[in-house]
């Protein structure tokens, strides 16, 4: 089984760890588990799709692509909410929404690879997690970093959509120009997203076990 295939069940494992522990899980918390069964929905939807559909799943794209960024911003607006003006982060989720439609209806068809759109939500995710580690700095309330979840899963963030905008950016040229680094970046993106869901897997599990210590059975 190639890191690709393997990658592709890293959100079940994911989705696993965090119905364990949904009850235990905070609010905001809660919403990155609705982005991660998203993402098992997603998986199995494109294989149904490309067994009784078609093999060309860029349509999928267009449509993750809004509702992930939807679900994964909705997680820094309440995180952010207190450290800067929540008008500015409803502000470039509307305009990223409105952009996806734009995108997909005038400047790249439902059947083109969604890069542009993918890049540009890449960027904006990244903003809100080097600002939500900022936040954690400046605030200073975090005693232990590796006992908080929080800091795992923003670390994957941080992480996965970094590789997210080299993916998106360089696909097309590459497939274009170079197949075999078209193969690389396949691969090299498979390992992130890997890492990104067990990270986020990580960060339910300790959300568990704070619970645990502060309200034990």
């Amino acid at each position: 089984m190639n890191i690709v295939v393997f990658s592709r069940f890293a959100p079940l494992v994911a989705f696993i760890i965090g119905l364990i522990f949904f009850r235990r899980l905070s609010k905001n918390l809660k919403i990155v588990f609705y982005f991660v069964l998203l993402g098992v929905f997603t998986e199995i939807f494109t294989r149904i799709y490309q067994e009784f559909l078609m093999q060309n799943t860029m349509p999928i794209g267009h449509f993750y692509i809004p509702i992930s960024f939807l679900i994964m911003a909705l997680f820094y607006l309440k995180e952010l909410g207190g450290f800067i003006n929540r008008k500015i982060i409803i502000g470039f989720i509307v305009l990223f929404e409105v952009f996806c439609i734009i995108n997909s209806v005038f400047i790249q068809s439902l059947l083109q690879f969604p890069n542009i759109a993918g890049s540009t939500g890449a960027i904006i995710l990244l903003v809100f997690s080097i600002v939500l580690f900022n936040k954690i700095m400046v605030e200073a309330k975090i005693k232990k970093l590796f006992a908080e979840p929080l800091v795992w899963i923003n670390t994957g963030v941080l992480l996965y959509y970094s590789a997210n905008l080299f993916f998106y950016a360089l696909f097309n040229y590459s497939v274009v120009r170079n197949l075999e680094f078209a193969k690389f970046t396949v691969n090299l993106f498979s390992v992130f997203n890997l890492l990104f869901y067990l990270l986020i897997a990580i960060g339910f599990w300790k959300a568990g076990k704070q619970v645990k210590r502060v309200k034990p059975f």
